[in-house]
Parts: structure tokens; C-alpha cells; sequence
């Protein structure tokens, strides 16, 4: 059995989708392959809730500032020939293989790119990245892996676009799948226990409540929607700094009664959480690289709605599984005209989505 090592700084029960996709990455990689775990030590208690049959736990000790001195310490120790392929899953975990890795090794990894690091690194590094000289260091990164996993074709366009001398067939785009045995439709018991309305319409939003998911645009949005129409109701699921804020404007706005704040949820709440709702909206300002709450939702068949743009245009199919927003207006207008609730067996719709896709192709590009 062939041993796969996947180095990741988030990791569950901390929040993050890169520390999810590592998760189910170690699991489904561990039927066929002896999966070895490396991640940041968290306390007791999480080293506890983190301990899964299937693959091997180990946990660094790390200090800000020489975070990727402690990996790297810790990495030097294990057997390093004996693994057939290392994933480096995030970006702290990047910048331990762009700093230290030797091109040996770096030919027996595989590399993830999630989000924004090509803007990060390579266009607009900052201060001290530059010192560093990292835009080098993490150019001979990419260019020395075996091969570099995208999470959508979006992703796949940003890496090229910064132009490093790397062919397009040596990038993968693989979406971080969702697992349909805990993400489809369910009885849902969120207008029961919040006491909304049968008539009302559930808008409804899972995210980290910061300025730059849109939410200072959608609770525009929203406000007009409630002058123009009274039967809507929105639920709002998460924490972040924005929070308070926005529960300032919907109170001095009159609408304290036509918004409901969850606050963070257990993510194994959330399916029942999605498929209590009639529109998933989330307005980001983010440029996503693919936006996982959207298939999530998808997979519960609850419609979404999400601006025309960046990896969002990957998971939702236009008409079939909700409805991608050129403007603020439109936005308005879609939520509005309530096309949504006519949309059907959205959850069907999900082929190449599943995490059993994406743990097929990724067996592929491991060789395994």
C-alpha cells in the first residue's frame, strides 16, 4: 500500500474550506493508501475530536513568525523517501515546501491552490514577501511539483494569468466535492422553531459575516425587497466582524422582525439548515474561487442566487439550479419574481460535484 502524506495548517474542528478539503481528502484517500496527516496542534481536547480511523495524526507546535521553521523541523524527522506523493494543501503549508523543500522532493508533490494566492504571492506580495524574495521561492515551488490541483477552471485562469512558465496541462481542476450521504434534502424544522410564517419566503445566508461577502449590499437589497413586497424573511447563519454592524442596520431600519440571526452553526446542522430555506443568496464581493456553500445548498435542493462572476459562475447552472445576478437590481427583481420556487430536483443536478468524484480524481493525478 502506498503511503500519501497531505500537510495542511487548518484542519478540522478548525473552520476553513481548505482544513475541509484535507479532511476529506485523509478519509477518502485511506482506502486506498496508508494516509499520513500533518497539521497544527490545537489543544487536547481537538487532537481528540480530530482522531479518525483511517489515517495517521501528526500534530506540529508552531510560533508565529517561524511557523515554517517548525514544520520543516518536524517534516526533516519522518521517513520523507517512503511516501509515493505529498500534498501541500494550503498556503501556510506552501510556504514551508516553497522555503524548504528540495527539488527531490518536490517532484513528489502535489500542490492545492484554493483561493487567492496567486494575487497574494505573485502580484501583489507585499513588503516583506518581497525581503524575502518569496514570488521567487514559490514560482520555483510550482514550477518544480509534480503536478497542481485547482479548485475550478476560474482558479486554473488566475494561476496562468500571472504568468509563470507553466504548461496548462500540468494543472488539475479538481472541485472540492460534497458529500451527498450528509448534504441532501431533509425535513426541515427552521420555520418551526423560529416561528416564520408559511407564507413568508426564506432567503437565506451561510457564511463568515464580514463586509466582503456583500453584506452591507444585501441588506440594501433586502431592505428594498421588504418596501416592495412584505412576505420575505431572511436567515442568516455565521459569525465575523460585520456581524454587529449589520444587525445595527436592520434593527435602525425597522426589520429586526423580518431577519433572523443564527449565529455560527455545528456544520452537521447545516443540511437541515439549507433545506429549510427557498433561496440560498450570498452577494460576494470576493473574487471565489469556487464557493462551496452554493453546492452545498445545491446538494440539499435549495436554489441559489450569486453575482455573475469568478468561480460562482462553476456552481450554479443558470435556470436550473438558481440564477447568477448582473446587477444589484436584478438580484432584487430574481428574489422578487420568486422563479425559484419552481425549480425542481435541483439536487439532482450535482454530477462531477460529489466528493466521490473529486477522491476518483485525485487517485488519478496521486497514481494511486
Amino acid at each position: 500500500m502506498k503511503r500519501i502524506l497531505i500537510i495542511s495548517y487548518e484542519f478540522p474542528p478548525v473552520v476553513g474550506g481548505a482544513g475541509s478539503v484535507a479532511r476529506d481528502l485523509a478519509i477518502g484517500l485511506s482506502k486506498e493508501a496508508e494516509v499520513h496527516l500533518l497539521t497544527e496542534w490545537r489543544s487536547p481536547e481537538e487532537t481528540e475530536k480530530r482522531k479518525i480511523d483511517g489515517y495517521v495524526l501528526h500534530e506540529v507546535k508552531s510560533r508565529r513568525g517561524i511557523r515554517p521553521i517548525n514544520y520543516w523541523n518536524y517534516i526533516k524527522g519522518m521517513d520523507l523517501d517512503s511516501f509515493h506523493r505529498i500534498i501541500i494543501n494550503d498556503a501556510r503549508a506552501s510556504m514551508v515546501a516553497a522555503l524548504f523543500f528540495p527539488e527531490q522532493l518536490l517532484e513528489r508533490t502535489v500542490v492545492y491552490i484554493h483561493g487567492r494566492e496567486p494575487e497574494e504571492v505573485i502580484v501583489n506580495p507585499g513588503r516583506i514577501r518581497k525581503l524575502m524574495r518569496y514570488p521567487q521561492r514559490y514560482e520555483r515551488f510550482l514550477k518544480g511539483s509534480r503536478k497542481i490541483v485547482s479548485v475550478s477552471n476560474y482558479m486554473k485562469e488566475k494561476i496562468m494569468a500571472t504568468g509563470i512558465d507553466i504548461d496548462s496541462s500540468k494543472i488539475e481542476v479538481i472541485y472540492n466535492g460534497i458529500e451527498e450521504r450528509k448534504f441532501n434534502p431533509r425535513e426541515s424544522s427552521l420555520r418551526e422553531a423560529y416561528n416564520i410564517s408559511p407564507e413568508k419566503t426564506i432567503l437565506l445566508s451561510v457564511s463568515r459575516i464580514v463586509r466582503e461577502k456583500g453584506y452591507e449590499e444585501m441588506a440594501e437589497i433586502f431592505k428594498e425587497v421588504c418596501e416592495r413586497d412584505e412576505n420575505v424573511h431572511w436567515v442568516v447563519a455565521g459569525n465575523g466582524g460585520y456581524l454587529e454592524e449589520l444587525r445595527r442596520r436592520i434593527e435602525g431600519w425597522n426589520l429586526g422582525d423580518k431577519v433572523t440571526f443564527l449565529g455560527g452553526v455545528p456544520r452537521e446542522q447545516l443540511p437541515e439548515i439549507y433545506s429549510g430555506g427557498d433561496l440560498y443568496w450570498l452577494l460576494s464581493n470576493f473574487d471565489e474561487a469556487l464557493g462551496l456553500t452554493y453546492l452545498e445548498a445545491r446538494f440539499c435542493g435549495t436554489p441559489a442566487l450569486a453575482r455573475n462572476k469568478s468561480g460562482e459562475r462553476e456552481t450554479i447552472e443558470e435556470g436550473v439550479t438558481g440564477h447568477l445576478a448582473d446587477s444589484d437590481e436584478d438580484a432584487i427583481e430574481y428574489i422578487l419574481g420568486r422563479e425559484y420556487l419552481e425549480l425542481r430536483d435541483i439536487d439532482k443536478a450535482v454530477e462531477g460535484y460529489r466528493l466521490a468524484d473529486s477522491i476518483k480524481k485525485m487517485k488519478e493525478v496521486l497514481e494511486i
